[in-house]
């Protein structure tokens, strides 16, 4: 058993390493997922932690829950994760007191961190300059590839089009 601090910091430390190893995808959907079923988990933790019925019903009257609806929350027959995902806990442990606490949303680092969301869309042109169109037409594409009777053969680039013709094929032939 640890306590909520070593949770939400082990909790940031596999955010941060999962997000930076995705965050060039587009995951805003998963993450709040995500986020929705991580933040019913730290209710769980939290409601477990409480673990008497006697200390559910003054944790519950501390957030602000009337005695009598405090009174018959604590002493549920729910189980604990029934209990996280209920009105009584969704109202009372809300997102502000688990920042508080210092939980950090995984769409709010990602939306920090991801460099698509962070980068203006003027700063990457739509196609690449071309400066130099004769070098970069006439350039050749080389591949070793191995064809029918097994002898290696070239492929270039021929004109702006991008149909790669054989080595020595004559585009006139071909209307």
């Amino acid at each position: 058993p640890s306590t909520f601090a070593e949770r939400i910091a082990k909790l940031k430390e596999i955010q941060r390493g999962w997000l930076q190893y995705f965050r060039m995808g587009s995951i805003q959907g998963k993450l709040k997922e995500i986020d929705g079923w991580v933040r019913n988990r730290l209710r769980y933790c939290i409601w477990e932690d409480w673990k008497k019925a006697e200390r559910k019903r003054k944790n519950l009257i501390r957030l602000g829950i009337p005695t009598g609806q405090a009174y018959a929350w604590s002493r549920t027959r729910m189980g604990g994760w029934a209990v996280a995902q209920s009105p009584i806990m969704v109202t009372t442990i809300t997102l502000k007191r688990l920042i508080q606490r210092g939980y950090e949303s995984l769409l709010d680092y990602y939306e920090r961190v991801s460099p698509q969301l962070n980068e203006p869309l003027y700063t990457r042109p739509a196609r690449p300059a071309l400066r130099n169109r004769r070098v970069q037409w006439s350039a050749c594409i080389r591949f070793r590839q191995i064809n029918v009777r097994g002898e290696p053969h070239q492929l270039i680039l021929v004109g702006p089009s991008t149909r790669l013709w054989p080595v020595g094929f004559r585009s006139s032939t071909i209307t």
